[in-house]
């Protein structure tokens, strides 16, 4: 097994349980918008698209790592507002329409983004 399959999979068993980053919910709160559409890229185990989730955001999660999304596939497969996909940054198919309120870059503090760009999509 190669090694960086190893780390990460170490990684995502002692992080399961751990709650969605603080982070996430300043963003939300910054939403002035009738807009909750949401991406995460990087999802990981998918605690901030849970918690999204239940705050009524469509939540775009994706990943390149393969344990990543078999975790968020099992995790969210009843969760009507939840699309999970393997996917690296630069092959994700992002929405042209505007869609998108918040695009959120886990992986990175620095790259965390919100955008906001006339939503039309899901409201709760």
């Amino acid at each position: 097994m190669d090694r960086n399959i190893r780390i990460w999979r170490q990684f995502y068993r002692k992080s399961i349980t751990k709650p969605h980053l603080p982070r996430t919910e300043c963003v939300v709160e910054l939403n002035e918008s009738d807009c909750y559409v949401a991406i995460d890229c990087g999802c990981g185990k998918g605690s901030d698209i849970e918690h999204l989730a239940l705050l009524g955001y469509q939540t775009h999660g994706f990943d390149i790592n393969t344990d990543a999304i078999s975790i968020c596939t099992q995790r969210f497969k009843n969760e009507p507002l939840v699309i999970i996909s393997q996917a690296a940054f630069e092959n994700f198919e992002y929405l042209t329409t505007g869609q998108y309120w918040l695009i959120q870059a886990c992986s990175s503090p620095s790259l965390t983004a919100l955008v906001k760009l006339g939503c039309q999509s899901h409201q709760p």
